[in-house]
């Protein structure tokens, strides 16, 4: 009753009359060991461009403005893979069943030596990181989109005052040279 694995191959010790339910939970640890190791590739992909990012989630301007679709789809793309973690971890953390189970305790050995729940944990905070600068980046842009609005809008405003001063000044120049 032993496992021997490495990357791409693993080999199970087991009684013949044991050997096929011991594979399929060996299959399916290995098979969320694969998950989460594309979520962590992913992750440690992206921080580069998250850096780059920064400073929109801190301050925004017309250059930034242009990169505005490129920040939804990175934040779409991290609330994805947010997903994709959520609905991996119950899998990694069910409760142990009783009476154990040769095949429970390969899986549960196999998720105890690659640290399966401890890597989902770290990879949920790294996540809620990147969901922060990408929130904020969003945030900051509808800031500055209202503002801007709110600049154009006091501008029409004051030109419509203007026009009606030009209007009232025409009016009392011309009312006054008819007399």
């Amino acid at each position: 009753r032993r496992i021997f694995w490495g990357p791409g191959r693993a080999v199970l010790a087991t009684p013949a009359h044991r050997q096929e339910s011991a594979r399929a939970a060996l299959v399916e640890a290995i098979g969320l060991e694969t998950q989460l190791r594309e979520i962590e590739a992913w992750i440690e992909q992206g921080w580069l461009q998250l850096q780059s990012d920064l400073n929109p989630a801190f301050e925004f301007d017309e250059r930034q403005l242009r990169r505005r679709t490129d920040l939804r789809e990175r934040y779409q793309s991290v609330i994805g893979k947010r997903a994709e973690l959520v609905r991996l971890v119950p899998r990694l953390q069910f409760p142990p069943i009783y009476p154990p189970t040769l095949a429970f305790q390969f899986g549960e050995r196999v998720r105890e030596r690659t640290r399966l729940v401890e890597r989902a944990e770290f990879a949920s905070q790294q996540l809620e990181v990147y969901e922060r600068v990408y929130e904020q980046a969003g945030q900051r842009r509808n800031e500055f989109l209202l503002q801007r609005s709110s600049y154009q809008l006091e501008w029409i405003i004051i030109l419509l005052l203007l026009a009606q001063i030009v209007l009232v000044l025409v009016e009392m120049l011309g009312g006054h040279g008819v007399n």
